[in-house]
């Protein structure tokens, strides 16, 4: 028993004999300026989509800042449909402002849902966000809640004065940067309607009475990334 007590005793030290050479050397390490202190930046200026995480920003903003289709321009939206613009530039973010807003209803599941779209067009792309919220709006009983984006049609699907109407009625998908929409429609800016991208015939209800959502979904990375025609 004496025995095993002692090489017991004898492989704990070796075990803090070795990690405390070990944070000796990193100590050191760190106090040479190597991996873990250094003077250069860490980040690359010009990668906006990086450093937007780690900016220390002017002024409050008043939610988490999400992309845009507009390189270098993002947004944020609080949780009441305020939506604020911020540009990235000379190193730190700006607030910027908007073009306008598009007062726009859409039909889904033969409720209609009004929503105030704030938009953003620079370079030619235009880019708009709004929130609908059932609690500002008694008359609907399906949907408690759609986010609504607006952008540029896919190449295929280009009408002047049209743009690409995208709908997520997922609230966990909030402050998510790829959102999945289940609906998508064409918002024409001259008559101010809007009509399905998709043909609806053979859609299924679910439990809830709403459309089954997964009827045909949408991503801005399919959108961005088709090569033109139908999608």
């Amino acid at each position: 028993m004496k025995k095993i007590h002692a090489i017991l005793m004898a492989a704990v030290f070796v075990v803090l004999a070795g990690f405390t050479a070990f944070l000796l050397i990193n100590g050191e390490k760190g106090k040479a300026g190597g991996d873990i202190t250094t003077t250069e930046p860490f980040y690359d200026e010009d990668d906006s989509d990086k450093f937007k995480n780690i900016v220390v920003y002017e002024e409050d903003i008043p939610a988490p800042l999400m992309d845009t289709d507009i390189p270098g321009v993002f947004y944020a939206m609080d949780k009441k449909g305020g939506v604020y613009f911020y540009r990235y530039t000379g190193g730190k973010f700006e607030k910027t402002d908007e073009a306008g807003i598009y007062e726009i209803k859409a039909t889904l599941s033969a409720q209609t849902l009004p929503v105030s779209v704030h938009y953003i067009t620079e370079n030619g792309v235009t880019n708009g966000f709004g929130l609908f919220l059932a609690e500002k709006n008694p008359d609907v009983y399906i949907y408690d809640y759609a986010f609504f984006k607006l952008k540029e049609l896919p190449p295929g699907y280009k009408s002047s004065g049209s743009f690409l109407l995208l709908i997520d009625t997922d609230k966990n998908n909030f402050y998510k940067d790829e959102k999945i929409y289940g609906e998508a429609f064409y918002f024409n800016t001259k008559t101010g309607k809007t009509n399905r991208l998709f043909e609806n015939l053979n859609r299924a209800i679910g439990p809830d009475g709403a459309e089954r959502a997964d009827f045909a979904v949408l991503t801005d990375r399919a959108v961005d990334t088709h090569g033109g025609g139908q999608i």
